[in-house]
């Protein structure tokens, strides 16, 4: 089984890939200079190399409160994503910011420092930058509505029981699964060699 979670950016991407119980985390990050169309493209092309046969993807969703400039680039990149995943035929589940906080730290509207924390405290996996961390969380969604991991706090359960309903039918192939034994830690690969 191979569950990747997705923390979108247009500078530094999380990626946290589950497989067979091992957890592993990077960013991906552009060359520097890059922007425009060939930044989002670089972006869609490392997103969908690490993707590569995931048996679900679990990404966090538009943050409808952001603002700024680089508000139209950020949802290109969401949508340019979207379309590789959906090219490569990978069924993938947007989760909403608040829920992510949810689900990692018990509340919705958590700080980037107390995400960081809670990964930590709850999963043993130190995280480098709030991406990681995000995507880390993601990932542990996307094995819990798979069965592979069982929610520990009511929050989490919560946010699982809202996914199993609202996206019953990509998640249709696990329906009543056992879930298997905890996930184990794999620290990131800082040298710069694939860790997926």
């Amino acid at each position: 089984m191979r569950i990747v979670g997705l923390d979108l950016s247009l500078l530094n991407t999380g990626v946290a890939v589950a497989v067979d119980g091992t957890i592993s985390w990077d960013v991906l990050s552009p060359p520097k200079g890059m922007v425009d169309v060939p930044r989002l493209d670089w972006i869609a092309c490392a997103v969908g190399d690490r993707c590569h046969s995931a048996d679900l993807v679990v990404l966090e969703d538009f943050s409808f409160g952001s603002r700024g400039a680089a508000l139209y680039q950020i949802g290109g990149m969401g949508f340019l994503v979207r379309h590789r995943l959906w090219t490569m035929g990978l069924p993938y589940i947007p989760i909403s910011p608040g829920m992510l906080k949810k689900f990692v730290t018990g509340s919705g509207s958590a700080q980037k420092n107390v995400m960081l924390r809670e990964v930590w405290r709850r999963w043993n996996h130190e995280a480098s930058d709030d991406n990681s961390a995000d995507a880390i969380g993601l990932a542990y969604i996307g094995l819990a509505l798979v069965g592979s991991w069982l929610p520990t706090i009511d929050p989490q359960r919560e946010v699982v029981r809202h996914l199993s309903k609202k996206c019953a039918a990509i998640l249709e192939p696990w329906r009543g699964r056992t879930p298997a034994n905890p996930m184990t830690v794999s620290a990131p690969l800082a040298d710069g060699t694939e860790p997926f």
